[in-house]
């Protein structure tokens, strides 16, 4: 799944985004203001995620999460 969403949506829709992603399936979220990438990190993580890859831009941030094996 990817999303080029700002944080204030994501994060209500973080449990359907991970219910609807395959066990060790891949969320590509991009386009995360920086203020916001602490609290992404830390939603997608307590619903199993691991960030696999990110990168930090100038004003956004994109995160590469991989979900649990179940």
């Amino acid at each position: 799944m990817m999303a080029n969403i700002y944080a204030d949506i994501l994060l209500p829709l973080a449990d359907s985004i991970v219910a609807l992603t395959r066990p060790c399936g891949h969320i590509l979220l991009s386009g995360i203001p920086l203020q916001d990438k602490f609290d992404i990190v830390n939603r997608y993580s307590s619903l199993g995620c691991r960030v696999i890859d990110s990168r930090i831009g100038e004003d956004f941030a994109t995160y590469l999460f991989q979900t649990a094996a179940t």
